[in-house]
């Protein structure tokens, strides 16, 4: 029997859903503040800015890494496993980070889609403590 057929195919990247949900949060209020207080947006300004100064430094960390890394810099397997680990989170920052600050600009210039509110469901239990069902 062939393994690889049966071996597990994982993402090249994690997804980390809580994390990416606060940015859709961030991402709401970023509009909501835009129509129900324009007259406060240059703080979602000030957001973007720190955003993209953030995603900066990340950036900058990886492409020092990269130079070391082919300036003839071996790194040891675990080395390697702890710079893979840095890159892959620092990647998804970045991304993140660009994004919300991009969608800032888009916001402001009214050029956006509207971001879905996805609100998590509720069990049916705490759905009968409130209705007084089955106490």
């Amino acid at each position: 029997m062939n393994d690889s057929k049966n071996k597990i195919l994982t993402p090249k990247a994690k997804t980390y859903p809580q994390t990416t949900r606060s940015f859709e949060l961030d991402k709401i209020a970023v509009e909501r503040c835009k129509t129900d207080f324009p007259e406060y947006y240059g703080f979602k300004k000030a957001l973007a800015k720190e955003s993209l100064e953030l995603a900066d430094r990340l950036q900058k960390g990886l492409d020092l890494f990269k130079e070391l890394k082919g300036g003839g810099m071996t790194l040891t397997g675990e080395q390697n496993a702890r710079y893979k680990a840095f890159r892959n989170g620092a990647m998804y920052f970045i991304n993140r980070l660009t994004n919300l600050a991009e969608h800032v600009d888009k916001v402001n210039r009214g050029e956006y889609e509207p971001t879905p509110y996805r609100p998590e469901k509720k069990s049916d239990n705490s759905n009968q403590s409130k209705t007084g069902g089955n106490d």
